[in-house]
């Protein structure tokens, strides 16, 4: 529709963006019976509903202190579970009385291509855009309705917040005359309309530069927390990655602008020192893996937009919405890409191969159904199509134990770098240059990641007094990596000797880097007793939140032992 601005046509295109004051607030209650009768609803439950109104009461905070109480005489309730019915419903009067002025002929239809649905308007809630010609005769008929609607239903145009875009056909009096008729000002693009920037003529980076700014806001607020790297991880998944999920599901963003947010999300996963950003180990398309594929969960941008695009073809091949109907009457499903149509549709044909490759047609009697063959009831997800479409690798056992529910998030993530060799030993940092000295804070050896974790004396000592309380075989070291191994691999997880085997193998590991970054950056030793009373005491604390559940006999022994205050049991 906004790409259509500039079609030739008599009068020329213009888009209205009406700002409404107080929408809610406004709502006559003369009006809204008026209407529920209209529609037919019985006299009983509209008393209901406007009784249940009418008990509104008030009362006004003057420097802290409660002045008046007085009642309602219009407006519906926000908050209230049945406000946003109500107001729908009262905004449906807008949308009839928009519809019948374009089908009378008081309005000169919106021009678009021969055969397109015709949409007169855009609305959700308060938020409305009005799509018309500019001549005189439709912009007087537009202005008369609209004093009629807002007479009758109590609402008010706010006319400073209020704007209209014309066609560049239309020429400087025809501007003016439209400003004198509404009283609106003369807007441009681009302009915002529920949460997305709509633009016309080529896209360009700086429309979608709000999302950059987003970021920016968060992650200001968020820097000067003392933060562990789990707890970024977990502010990058629930909050900056779900910031931009509505522009990439119905708009088409540039890749700089894409490749900066995941750059801001990078920079602040792993961190910044007083001398800049501190170094990233690994890229960031590697960590957008699930953790079973030795990533950490994240999900590229460009991977979700795919996603999205596949849900945006199964629309159009599937729903009787108004934007499926518009849609398939502007673009044939044997169009191809044509030079003039827009980026969504070409983002759509981009995947019509993929989405068609897991779509299976059923007949069922006299219909003809198409399904989506990844879930079982064919209905469609995006969660599927994501990963359908996503780069996959091999799935290692070894991540699903380090990903444990009864570990902390930053004890994990140090799991993740020990697997990947990306903790920040002599050996591992000489890759980039730094030629550190290397010597064990613990004994007289050459410092590496296997020594301090699984060869030291004091490692050594520390595996194998769980060992013994766990009853786990005592063998030769052969790496730390090894160790971890066997004792993942020692029971059977449907135990919960088993599970706390897999979960203390982790938490002897962090207990070890700690007791190293002690030793090193505050010049104390710890001994070995201490040591395993810090893993003690850290069990501990994590069973308290997760209880491990008894699912055999002898799982009694783990709370006798000490290791665990109690166990819940199965159900």
């Amino acid at each position: 529709m906004v790409a259509s601005i500039n079609r030739k046509a008599r009068g020329h295109n213009c888009i209205f963006k009406l700002d409404m004051m107080k929408a809610f607030d406004r709502v006559s209650w003369g009006f809204l019976r008026r209407l529920l009768q209209k529609f037919g609803f019985d006299y009983r439950f509209i008393l209901l509903i406007l009784n249940n109104l009418s008990q509104s009461w008030f009362f006004v905070l003057v420097n802290g202190r409660s002045r008046g109480f007085f009642q309602a005489s219009r407006g519906i309730k926000q908050g209230d579970p049945l406000s946003p019915i109500l107001f729908i419903l009262a905004s449906e009067a807008l949308s009839r009385g928009l519809n019948a002025l374009v089908e009378g002929g008081s309005v000169a239809p919106y021009a678009m291509p021969r055969g397109c649905t015709s949409i007169t308007h855009l609305a959700f809630a308060d938020d409305i855009v009005i799509f018309a010609r500019g001549d005189r005769r439709s912009v007087g008929n537009l202005l008369r309705f609209l004093t009629l609607y807002q007479n009758g239903a109590g609402q008010r145009i706010n006319k400073q917040k209020s704007f209209f875009i014309a066609s560049k056909r239309c020429g400087a009096g025809q501007i003016r005359q439209i400003q004198h008729l509404t009283g609106f000002r003369h807007g441009s693009f681009p302009f915002s309309y529920l949460g997305c920037n709509l633009y016309a003529g080529h896209r360009k980076k700086e429309y979608f530069h709000f999302l950059i700014e987003k970021f920016v806001a968060k992650l200001a607020g968020w820097q000067k927390k003392l933060l562990t790297q789990g707890g970024r991880l977990i502010l990058i998944k629930h909050v900056l990655s779900a910031i931009p999920l509505h522009v990439l599901a119905v708009m088409d963003p540039p890749k700089a602008v894409i490749h900066s947010l995941e750059r801001l999300m990078a920079r602040f996963f792993w961190g910044q020192s007083e001398f800049g950003p501190k170094h990233h180990w690994c890229s960031w398309k590697n960590l957008c893996y699930p953790t079973a594929e030795d990533g950490l969960g994240l999900r590229c941008f460009e991977d979700i937009q795919g996603a999205f695009s596949c849900k945006l073809w199964w629309r159009y091949c599937n729903s009787k919405s108004l934007w499926a109907d518009f849609m398939r009457s502007r673009y044939s499903v044997h169009s191809g890409a044509q030079q003039a149509a827009s980026r969504v549709w070409r983002r759509m044909l981009a995947v019509r191969d993929t989405v068609d490759q897991f779509t299976q047609v059923i007949k069922l009697d006299d219909t003809v159904r198409r399904a989506w063959v990844l879930t079982a009831s064919g209905e469609f997800t995006v969660s599927l199509a994501w990963d359908a479409m996503r780069p996959q690798q091999a799935d290692l056992g070894s991540r699903r134990c380090i990903w444990d529910c009864w570990l902390p998030c930053k004890i994990s993530i140090f799991m993740w770098k020990l697997l990947n060799n990306y903790l920040p030993f002599p050996e591992a940092l000489r890759r980039f240059g730094f030629q550190l000295p290397s010597k064990c804070q613990f004994c007289p050896t050459r410092e590496s990641q296997d020594h301090v974790l699984s060869d030291c004396s004091l490692a050594t000592e520390v595996w194998n007094f769980f060992s013994r309380v766990l009853r786990i075989p005592i063998q030769p070291s052969n790496g730390v990596v090894c160790r971890l191994q066997q004792w993942w691999l020692y029971k059977s997880q449907s135990t919960a000797r088993g599970e706390l085997c897999r979960v203390l193998a982790s938490i002897i590991s962090w207990g070890l880097w700690k007791a190293r970054n002690v030793a090193m950056y505050e010049g104390v030793r710890l001994t070995p007793t201490q040591v395993c009373r810090n893993i003690q005491a850290l069990l501990l604390s994590i069973s308290q939140s997760h209880p491990f559940v008894q699912m055999a006999h002898n799982d009694r022994e783990l709370v006798q032992s000490g290791l665990l205050l109690s166990m819940t049991q199965k159900r």
